[in-house]
């Protein structure tokens, strides 16, 4: 069935063109492949039919089939190839904001301690299916409401918290799970505008030494290692990529110079940026 008052929608002031915040879809062919050097939003890919090799951040490439899905959480880098073509459903969020569905994730965090976390497909569950397949209808129809996008971003999330189960919830979402989702969104959403733990507690809003309680009772650990990880892992994703001058990384990272990046990766790595580019290299043989 076509849509109705085509014009009246595509006049609306919630009708976008493109959705950075929503659900799209594409039909991938063997072979073909995507790098996005951060993700501005978290990213839950649904693979309806077809094959998937995905790899972000740090973690090794891991492959998912039909009728399985990835969470990707936001600014990290991240790499897909399609092994099998087929169509495949991205989610796109960077929060969500109903009070039933906060406390829920919230509430994971009582949980994530019995779950070790590994980067992995998860199942699409029976209850999923005929929402992927509205959603679908959707977007082929081009109904771009933002409005109805939020909504169904929501519904989604419903789904997963009365279909899943805590320990399966707390696995799949792991990155995104703690007891404050406000400060971790902050934290996120200026991690990479800042160079220094101080800059980060200013764009947050909050006094130094209140931000390095709350970070450590959220994340674990100090901001300053955490940071210096995300920074190392961004470094050494970018370094795969032969292509890219070394000084094109320092300005990239905002270092001093190349001698910094190659401090950096001896200390952190355990070699220069060229012997592991040329051990990369190695690996792949």
């Amino acid at each position: 069935m076509g849509r109705f008052d085509l014009q009246e929608h595509l006049s609306c002031s919630y009708y976008v063109k493109t959705m950075d915040e929503g659900f799209r879809y594409f039909n991938g062919k063997m072979g073909e492949s995507m790098t996005t050097k951060r993700t501005i939003s978290n990213q839950i890919i649904f693979i309806i039919e077809g094959e998937l090799e995905i790899a972000y951040g740090a973690f090794a490439t891991v492959k998912g089939c039909s009728g399985q899905m990835f969470f990707i959480p936001r600014y990290t880098s991240l790499e897909y190839t399609i092994i099998k073509e087929g169509l495949f459903i991205v989610a796109s969020y960077n929060t969500v904001t109903h009070f039933c569905i906060t406390t829920a994730i919230s509430a994971l965090s009582k949980t994530i301690h019995q779950v070790e976390y590994e980067f992995k497909p998860f199942e699409i569950k029976e209850t999923l299916v005929p929402f992927l397949n509205l959603l679908y209808v959707y977007i082929l129809d081009g109904v771009n409401c933002r409005h109805i996008h939020d909504i169904k971003i929501e519904e989604l999330f419903f789904i997963f918290k009365v279909y899943y189960k805590k320990e399966e919830l707390a696995a799949f979402l792991y990155p995104m799970v703690g007891t404050s989702l406000d400060f971790r969104n902050k934290v996120f959403n200026y991690c990479h505008q800042s160079g220094t733990v101080r800059e980060l507690a200013e764009l947050c809003g909050i006094s130094l030494k209140t931000f390095n309680r709350q970070f450590v009772a959220e994340f674990g650990e100090a901001p300053s290692l955490w940071m210096q990880k995300r920074l190392i892992e961004d470094i050494k994703y970018r370094l795969a990529d032969k292509r890219i001058p070394l000084k094109e990384l320092v300005e990239e990272f905002n270092l001093s110079s190349v001698s910094h990046l190659v401090r950096l990766c001896k200390k952190y790595l355990g070699e220069t940026p060229g012997e592991f580019r040329r051990n990369l290299g190695n690996d792949m043989k």
